[in-house]
C-alpha cells in the first residue's frame, strides 16, 4: 500500500524517519523534489526539517552517511551511484530552492489560495493578517462605537456584571478582546454560523432569555412553596425548631429554610435522604416530644421531602442547564455583533485571516461540488508526507485529503504500486487541542478514511538512557489506565478508550548505541505543610542545581520544564533573588528574558522614536535620557541631582540632536540606521543580537506598511510580547521553558520543578448544543456543576479530554530528558480522593500501587540509576560579529553611468575600484593592518578571493615607499574621513590627518588622474590646519600610480 502511518512516540527519530523517506522519493532523479510536498505545523519544524535534509544530502554526496546502503536498497541502484545521485540532487534543488516544499499546512493553504485567486473571485491585492490580537482589539474597541443601541448596551451590561462578579472589575475591553479571540478560533468555525448572521438574533436571544428566566422562576417559587407549608405546619405543631434532630443547627428545618429562600445548591445531603426514610430520624432518643416529633414526621415532615425529592429529581436537570444557559447567554449575542464588525474589518482592509485559510478551502470544496482549487497542484506533487498529524485539525485534514485521494488514485493504485505517501504521529504528544489538534483522527480516522494503509511502529527510542526509558514505559502504561479508573463515572466509555487508544503500546526499547549509558530518575514528595509549594520547590530544585554544577555538570545540558509562563517567571525572579543572597553563578534563560523589547538598546530605540514624535512631553525625554544611560556602563540614580539630569536635552547625544529635525522625513528603517550611529549602539556588543532582532522587526514593518513611525509604534505595541532573540544553545545558562515549547526538543539533564499542574482545564466558556429552542449551539461555563445538567454528556467527553491532554504534557515532559530525570512533587493528600486531580497525585498512585523498585514509601522518594559527569561537549564554532554594519542612505545610491563608462565596463571597474581602495584606505590605523581588513571584506563578501590578492598586491606595493608607509606606523594620531566645518560654512572632509604634538599632515587620496583642482584642495586643508595651530604640510596620494607629491 503506498500510504504509510508511522506512529513514532517520544525519541524515536521521527525527523529522522521523515528526512529517509524524503529522501527515498527525492533520489528517483535529480528534479525530483519537486514532486514531493511535506508538511508540518510549526515553521520551527518545517526548518528542522529542511535542515536535516540538507545535511543528509551533503553526506550522501561525500559518501559519509549511513544512509546510502538503504538508499541503495530502496532505490534498486548501485551503492556507488547513491553519492552521484545525491550531489546532482543537492545542486538542483540549491538552484532551485523554491521547489524544495517543506513547509507548515497554513502556508501551503495560504499558496493554494493565492494560486486560484482569480478563480475563486479574490482580489489581488488581498492580504494574510496574521495578527489575530491586533484584530481582536480592533473590533472589541469598535463595539462601544454604538452604544447607543439598547440591547447591546444591555449585553455590555451583564458582560460587565459577570466579569465583576469574578472579580474583574468594570473595565471589560481587556475581556471583550478575549472574546473576540473565539471567533478566530476552528472550535467556534465548526458551530452552525447561521445563528450569529440571523437577523432575528436579538429577538430570539430575548425569548430564549425570557424562556430561561421562566424555567428557573417556576421551579424555585414550587420549591419554595414546600419550603413554606413546612413552617406552617411546624408553628402550628407546638414543636420548636430546635427540638428537631440536630438542635441548634436545625439541620432539618434548615433544609426546608433553603427551599423557602430559594438556595438550591446541592439541597439533599445524607442526613436529609435519610431523614426521607426513617421518621426515627427527624429526633433525638432522650427527647421530651419524641413521639410527637415522629408522627409529624410521618404526616408531614417526610411527604413533604419526598415530595420535594421527586420534583427535584424530575426538574433539576432542566433548571440547573437553564442557570448554566442563562449565565452567558449575553456572549451570544456579543459574539454576533462582534463577528458583523469583524467581517466589515475584512472587506474595508481587504485582508483574510490566517485562521480562515481552512475554512475558506472548505466552503470551496463544498460549494464547487469536487476540489477543483487542487486540481492544478494535485497535478504537481505526486507524494505528500504529513508531520506531526497528531496536532491536525479536523477542518485541516477534510482540506488535505482531497490530495492524498487524488495521489492514491493515480496509476498503479489497484496493484498496490501507486505514489508513496507518509504520515508520521504520535497520538501521545498531543497536547494543542486548544488550537484544534485531534488526536482521535490518528487513532481512528485516518484508518477509516484509509482502510488499506501500511501502519508501522517506531518503538526504539534513541533519546534517553535506559533508566528512563523504563520509568516512562511504566508509568504511562499503567498511568494511563489508572487515569481512568480514578475518574470513574465521570466519564464515560468514550473516554476510557481514548486513554487505552492514546498509549496502546507506549512501551519503547533503548538504542543500541544508549544500552551502556548510566541514566538518573528521581522524583520526590517535598513536605511543604508550612511552607508554600513553590517556595519549597525552588530551594530543593536549585539544591540539586548546585550539586550537578559542583559534580562538574554544564549548565548548557540542563533545562527546566515547567507548565506555564507565570511558573517561568516565577523561576526567573527566584533566580535573582537566590543569586542577590547566595552569591550563586547559576545562570537561567527563558523566552520572556530574550525579548527584543528588554533589550536596553531596543529601548533608546524606541525612546528616541517618540521622542521624535513628542519632543516637548517631558516623561517622554525622561525615559529616553535613562535608557541612553543604562546603556554600556548603567549610570544609578540615587540623588535629587542624578534625577534633574532627566529632563535636560543636553544629555542626548550631539550627533541625534543635530540630525533631530531630519530624523523624520527619512523611510523608518534608515532612520533606525542613523539613530544606532547617534547614540553608539553599535559600539555594544553584548547588544547586537537584540539590535539585529529589531531591525529584522523594523524591516518586516516596512514590506507590508507604510513607513510611518506613529503606525509603526502602535504595530509594536500588538507584537512586542511576542517578538524574542531566539535561542541557539550553548549559552552558559540553565534553559527555562514550557512544557509546550520544548515538544521536539531534548536535553541530558531534564527538571519539573513545578510537577504538580492540574490535570483539568480553567474555568472557562465552551460551546455545546443547546436543550433548549431557538438556538443551536450557546455558550456554557466549563465547570463540574455541569454534570448535573442537560449539557452532561458533553462535559463528560471535554473533562477526558483535557485529562488526557494533561497527561500528554506529562508524557512529553518526562520523554525529553537523556540523562537524568528529576521531578518535584507535592506531598500526598491527606484524603485519598481526586486522585486523578493533578500530576502529583497521579504520580503518587502510581508508586503507591505499583511500588516499583526504587520507590521508599517512607522518605516518599523515587530513586533510580547514576548520573556520570557528561563529557563536555565540544563547542561548535561560532561566528562573533566583531562590528555592527551600519549604512548611510546616500552610500547605497549608485551614480549613473555617462559617458564612456556607460559603454565601456572597464572604465567603471576601474572607477570603482579606485573607490573601494579610498575606502580600505581610510580604515586603516597601521599598514599591518592590511591583510586583516582584506580578510574582513572577503568575509562579508564585498570583494571575492581574486579581488583580496589583487587589492593586497597593490596595498604592498604603496608600504614600498618610505613616505606613504610612515603615514601608517605608529607614532602618530590617525584621523580619519575628518569632517572640519569651516566659518564660511562649507563642510570640508580630509581624507587622512596625522598628527604628532604640533605637527599635522593631511594626505588627500585620489583614484583618478591628476587635475588641477587636486592640488587646491589640499592646500585649503593645509590652511585650514594652521588656523587650528598646527604646522602643518599636504600631501597628495595617487592610487592607481603610486605617486606621491607634497605640497
Amino acid at each position: 500500500m503506498s500510504l504509510t502511518i508511522y506512529r513514532s512516540s517520544a525519541g524515536s527519530g521521527k525527523t529522522y524517519t521523515l528526512a529517509r523517506e524524503y529522501l527515498k522519493l527525492a533520489l528517483r532523479s535529480p528534479d525530483y523534489y519537486k514532486q514531493i510536498l511535506a508538511v508540518t505545523f510549526t515553521n520551527r519544524a518545517a526548518q528542522e526539517m529542511k535542515e536535516r535534509v540538507l545535511q543528509f544530502l551533503i553526506k550522501i554526496a561525500k559518501g559519509e552517511h549511513e544512509l546510502i546502503g538503504y538508499l541503495s536498497k530502496e532505490l534498486n541502484i548501485p551503492a556507488e551511484e547513491v553519492p552521484s545521485r545525491a550531489k546532482a540532487t543537492l545542486t538542483h534543488l540549491l538552484h532551485h530552492y523554491g521547489f524544495f516544499s517543506i513547509s507548515t499546512i497554513d502556508t501551503f493553504f495560504h499558496r493554494v489560495i493565492r494560486s486560484f485567486s482569480r478563480e475563486i473571485g479574490l482580489q489581488g491585492s488581498f492580504g494574510i493578517e496574521l495578527e489575530v490580537d491586533k484584530v481582536a482589539d480592533f473590533i472589541a474597541s469598535d463595539i462601544f462605537t454604538d452604544i447607543d443601541d439598547p440591547q447591546l448596551r444591555d449585553w455590555l451590561i451583564d458582560f460587565a456584571g459577570s466579569k465583576l462578579g469574578e472579580g474583574e472589575g468594570y473595565e471589560i475591553h481587556k475581556e471583550l478582546k478575549e472574546l473576540a479571540k473565539q471567533l478566530f478560533s476552528e472550535g467556534f468555525k465548526g458551530l452552525d454560523q447561521s445563528q450569529f448572521d440571523d437577523p432575528d438574533a436579538k429577538e430570539k436571544l430575548k425569548n430564549l432569555r425570557h424562556q430561561l428566566v421562566e424555567i428557573r422562576r417556576t421551579f424555585e417559587d414550587d420549591l419554595a412553596r414546600i419550603g413554606h407549608r413546612f413552617f406552617a405546619e411546624q408553628s402550628n405543631s407546638g414543636i420548636e425548631l430546635d427540638e428537631f434532630n440536630g438542635g441548634s443547627k436545625h439541620t432539618l428545618p434548615n433544609f426546608f429554610k433553603r427551599l423557602k429562600e430559594k438556595n438550591l445548591s446541592a439541597p439533599f445531603n445524607a442526613t436529609i435522604l435519610a431523614a426521607k426514610e426513617d421518621a426515627s430520624k427527624w429526633t433525638s432518643q432522650l427527647s421530651k416530644k419524641r413521639e410527637q416529633i415522629i408522627s409529624f414526621a410521618e404526616g408531614i415532615g417526610i411527604p413533604l421531602v419526598t415530595e420535594a425529592s421527586e420534583y427535584f429529581d424530575k426538574h433539576s436537570e432542566t433548571y440547573f442547564s437553564a442557570i448554566s444557559a442563562n449565565q452567558h447567554l449575553y456572549t451570544l449575542g456579543l459574539l454576533s455583533d462582534l463577528a458583523r464588525r469583524l467581517q466589515a474589518y475584512k472587506q474595508e482592509e481587504e485582508v483574510i485571516m490566517i485562521s480562515d485559510l481552512p475554512d475558506f478551502l472548505s466552503q470551496i470544496i463544498d460549494d464547487s461540488g469536487s476540489p477543483f482549487i487542487y486540481e492544478k497542484v494535485g497535478n504537481r506533487y505526486k507524494h505528500f508526507l504529513i508531520d506531526e498529524f497528531q496536532d491536525t485539525s479536523r477542518l485541516q485534514w477534510r482540506n488535505f485529503k482531497p490530495l492524498l485521494l487524488e495521489s492514491l488514485s493515480q496509476e498503479g493504485y489497484l496493484s498496490g504500486a501507486s505514489n508513496e505517501n507518509i504520515i508520521v504521529g504520535d497520538a501521545k504528544q498531543s497536547i494543542y487541542s486548544w488550537r484544534g489538534g485531534d488526536p482521535s483522527l490518528l487513532l481512528r480516522g485516518i484508518a477509516q478514511d484509509f482502510p488499506e494503509s501500511t501502519w508501522e511502529n517506531n518503538t526504539t527510542n534513541y533519546r534517553s538512557a535506559k533508566e528512563i526509558v523504563a520509568f516512562n514505559n511504566a508509568l504511562f502504561s499503567r498511568g494511563s489506565v489508572l487515569m481512568s479508573e480514578l475518574m470513574g463515572d465521570l466519564i464515560d466509555l468514550k473516554g476510557v478508550e481514548a486513554f487505552r487508544d492514546a498509549y496502546t503500546g507506549v512501551e519503547q526499547e533503548v538504542a543500541d548505541q544508549n544500552a551502556n549509558v548510566s541514566g538518573l530518575v528521581h522524583v520526590e514528595f517535598l513536605n511543604s505543610e508550612r511552607r508554600d509549594f513553590k517556595e519549597l520547590a525552588m530551594a530543593r530544585t536549585f539544591e540539586t542545581l548546585e550539586n550537578l554544577l559542583a559534580e562538574g555538570h554544564d549548565m548548557n545540558d540542563m533545562a527546566m520544564l515547567v507548565r506555564t509562563n507565570r511558573d517561568a517567571a516565577e523561576i526567573v525572579s527566584f533566580v535573582l533573588e537566590y543569586k542577590r543572597e547566595t552569591g550563586s553563578t547559576i545562570e537561567v534563560i527563558s523566552d520572556d528574558g530574550m525579548l527584543i523589547r528588554n533589550s536596553p538598546v531596543v529601548q533608546v530605540m524606541l525612546g528616541a522614536f517618540k521622542h521624535l514624535l513628542h519632543p516637548r512631553d517631558q516623561s517622554i525625554l525622561a525615559n529616553l535620557i535613562f535608557a541612553y544611560s543604562q546603556i554600556g556602563n548603567p549610570q544609578a540614580f540615587e540623588g535629587h541631582a542624578d534625577f534633574l539630569t532627566l529632563s535636560d536635552e543636553n544629555a542626548l547625544p550631539d550627533a541625534f540632536k543635530k540630525h533631530k529635525p531630519h530624523l523624520l522625513h527619512l523611510p523608518i528603517f534608515e532612520m533606525t540606521e542613523v539613530i544606532i550611529r547617534c547614540f553608539g549602539l553599535d559600539q555594544i556588543p553584548t547588544e547586537y543580537a537584540y539590535l539585529q532582532a529589531f531591525q529584522d522587526v523594523v524591516l518586516e514593518y516596512s514590506k507590508n506598511h507604510r513607513s510611518d513611525v506613529r503606525l509603526f509604534l502602535e504595530w509594536w505595541e500588538d507584537i512586542e510580547s511576542k517578538r524574542s532573540v531566539k535561542l541557539t544553545g550553548a549559552l552558559g545558562a540553565i534553559e527555562i521553558i514550557t512544557s509546550h515549547k520544548a515538544k521536539g526538543l531534548q536535553y541530558p539533564i531534564v527538571i519539573l520543578p513545578f510537577c504538580n499542574f492540574k490535570m483539568d482545564s480553567l474555568e472557562h466558556t465552551t460551546w455545546y448544543a443547546s436543550p433548549f429552542g431557538e438556538l443551536k449551539s450557546i455558550p456554557v461555563s466549563y465547570k463540574s456543576s455541569l454534570a448535573e445538567t442537560a449539557f452532561a454528556p458533553y462535559y463528560q467527553a471535554e473533562l477526558a479530554k483535557w485529562h488526557l491532554e494533561s497527561l500528554n504534557v506529562l508524557y512529553v515532559a518526562c520523554t525529553r530528558a537523556e540523562r537524568a530525570l528529576y521531578a518535584f512533587c507535592e506531598p500526598p493528600p491527606k484524603e485519598i480522593k481526586f486522585m486523578y486531580g493533578n500530576a502529583s497525585k497521579l504520580l503518587w498512585s502510581f508508586f503507591e500501587e505499583v511500588k516499583p523498585e526504587g520507590w521508599d514509601a517512607a522518605a516518599r522518594v523515587f530513586h533510580v540509576g547514576k548520573l556520570d559527569v557528561l563529557p563536555r561537549k565540544q563547542q561548535t564554532d561560532m561566528l562573533h560579529l566583531k562590528s555592527y554594519q551600519t549604512n548611510k542612505w546616500s552610500n547605497k545610491l549608485t551614480i549613473r553611468k555617462t559617458g564612456k563608462a556607460y559603454y565601456d565596463d572597464e572604465v567603471e571597474k576601474q572607477r570603482n575600484e579606485g573607490i573601494l581602495l579610498h575606502q580600505m584606505l581610510s580604515e586603516i590605523t597601521h599598514w599591518s593592518q592590511a591583510d586583516e581588513l582584506l580578510s574582513r571584506y572577503e568575509a562579508r563578501n564585498e570583494i571575492t578571493k581574486e579581488d583580496a590578492e589583487r587589492f593586497g598586491t597593490l596595498l604592498k606595493g604603496l608600504w614600498t615607499n618610505d613616505e606613504i608607509k610612515s603615514w601608517f606606523s605608529e607614532g602618530y594620531e590617525v584621523k580619519t574621513e575628518v569632517v572640519v566645518l569651516p566659518v564660511d560654512g562649507e563642510t570640508k572632509r580630509m581624507d587622512r590627518v596625522i598628527i604628532k604634538e604640533n605637527q599635522a599632515k593631511v594626505i588627500d587620496f585620489k583614484s583618478g588622474k591628476p587635475t588641477k583642482g587636486d592640488e587646491m584642495q589640499v592646500l585649503d586643508y593645509v590652511d585650514l590646519l594652521k588656523k587650528m595651530g598646527y604646522q602643518a604640510e599636504g600631501f597628495l596620494l595617487y592610487l592607481k600610480t603610486g605617486e606621491v607629491k607634497k605640497l
